[in-house]
Order: C-alpha cells, then structure tokens, then sequence
C-alpha cells in the first residue's frame, strides 16, 4: 500500500481507515490523514457512524479485526476485504 501511495496512487476510504487502523493511530491522526487524502467520517453512512463510535468510544484497544466483526454483526461493508460494497 505504501508504495503504491507514493506513486500516486489514492487509496479508498475503507482501505485508508484499515491502514490507520492498523498503524494504531489515535482517532484525531486518522481524522486528519482522511481528510489530508479527501475524505471524511459522515454522520449520515452507518458504515462510517459505527467505525467512527467504535474509534472514540471503545474502552478497549481497537483492532481492525474487531471493527470488521461489529461491521459483519451489523451487515455493513468490511475494511480490507474484496467484497464489493
């Protein structure tokens, strides 16, 4: 991923949220990276409201398998798979 960023190349929405995820950034680093590529958490798409609740509200350490898990429970899109949206 990282060498196709530095080609050029813009990486979707829920693939930039895994990366974030992934790299253990904090809610504000991840917010700022989105919006530094052009995106945005909306308030309105219930994919983006359950991983925005899940980055600000868990207790717990969040992994990019558990929000794939509350996402599936939910049946909204994965990050990081190959399934079409």
């Amino acid at each position: 991923m990282f060498r196709h960023i530095k080609t050029g190349y813009l990486p979707s929405k829920a693939s930039l949220l895994a990366l974030a995820i992934s790299l253990e950034l904090k809610p504000d680093e991840i917010y700022s990276l989105m919006q530094k590529a052009g995106y945005v958490l909306s308030n309105s798409i219930a994919f983006d409201m359950v991983v925005k609740w899940l980055l600000e509200n868990s207790q717990i350490k969040i992994s990019l398998f558990y929000i794939n898990d509350v996402l599936y429970e939910l049946n909204l899109p994965l990050l990081m798979t190959r399934e079409k949206s």
